[in-house]
């Protein structure tokens, strides 16, 4: 298992070709009809959590009555606050880490075998009909899936610092704000 780059010597150019047409599919399917659909049950419920006036409120009684922690919930209330609460403003931060996810994880399946792996792992992702309905809802899922593969990535380049015993701030800071935000 190496921390093998997409370079010249293990493919040259081609793997960051592939991925950026990976990342731009992505972003076509998770972008694309975001306003087609009203809001459906888990999304008005994402909605009326985090549609209160202040940020106290939104925990109050948005996060309190909820198991779930208040990270996605206090990104959408800056959402309705800031921008407006369409459809397709409510799913944006979801589609976005769709994209994000893709991403992420051929960095993580590079960095753990190699970037055809990673390549590999892009586009299942990029093509799975589950990743592609979740990055159009107003829900936490595709967020955490995107923190979960930057906390996964940021911990094997940790590993390989303290392992080699080089520098592992950068990556141990990553972890840390990775972690604490899933």
């Amino acid at each position: 298992m190496g921390a093998e780059q997409p370079d010249a010597a293990s493919g040259g150019r081609l793997p960051l070709l592939i991925l950026t047409l990976l990342l731009m599919v992505a972003a076509l399917t998770r972008l694309y009809g975001l306003e087609v659909q009203s809001l459906w049950n888990d999304e008005l419920s994402s909605w009326g959590k985090s549609n209160h006036p202040t940020i106290s409120r939104v925990i109050e009684k948005g996060v309190a009555r909820d198991r779930h922690p208040p990270g996605y919930r206090l990104l959408l209330h800056g959402m309705i606050r800031g921008l407006g609460d369409s459809p397709t403003l409510l799913r944006l931060p979801s589609a976005i880490a769709g994209v994000f996810s893709v991403g992420l994880i051929f960095w993580l399946g590079t960095a753990l075998y190699s970037w055809r792996e990673g390549l590999l792992a892009a586009g299942l992702l990029t093509g799975s009909w589950t990743a592609i309905f979740n990055g159009q809802e107003a829900t936490p899922n595709t967020l955490l899936l995107m923190l979960c593969l930057a906390k996964s990535l940021a911990a094997w380049k940790l590993l390989l610092g303290l392992q080699r015993d080089r520098a592992v701030l950068g990556p141990a800071i990553f972890y840390v704000l990775a972690a604490a935000l899933t």
